[in-house]
């Protein structure tokens, strides 16, 4: 707990409360939120499309980064669509392109094309044939 969050402060030792709210760069993220859930999901495909290389430390900033940015994109563009007057059409593309560089940083598109089968799937794809 730090005195800098007064949401830390306000909120005292309530283990319920720690389990559900994270914070993330000076923002409190309560993780039963659309938009933490959301994040989850991006995070975990992500996840899933890197293999191993999403284990690496540098690797898991860039994922949560990149989900964060998605997360952000999609909920202005929500926005936008609704009708809402705080977000504009400026923002929203912004947000979008932030989202798809952060997306290509990751190098999701390189992987995908040089993915080599492993060994299981060349031995079956040899036996097919």
């Amino acid at each position: 707990m730090s005195l800098s969050n007064t949401h830390d402060i306000a909120r005292g030792n309530d283990a319920e409360a720690t389990a559900s709210v994270r914070t993330i760069a000076g923002v409190t993220m309560d993780k039963r939120t659309r938009e933490a859930k959301r994040r989850a999901e991006v995070i975990e495909g992500y996840r899933v499309a890197l293999g191993v290389d999403a284990d690496a430390p540098l690797m898991s900033d860039r994922i949560a980064t990149a989900a964060e940015l998605a997360v952000i994109a999609e909920s202005a563009r929500a926005s936008l669509l609704r009708g809402e007057t705080g977000v504009t059409h400026s923002d929203v593309v912004r947000a979008t392109r932030a989202a798809s560089l952060a997306e290509r940083a990751l190098g999701l598109d390189r992987r995908l094309k040089t993915r080599k089968p492993d060994i299981a799937e060349y031995l079956r794809n040899k036996a097919a044939a």
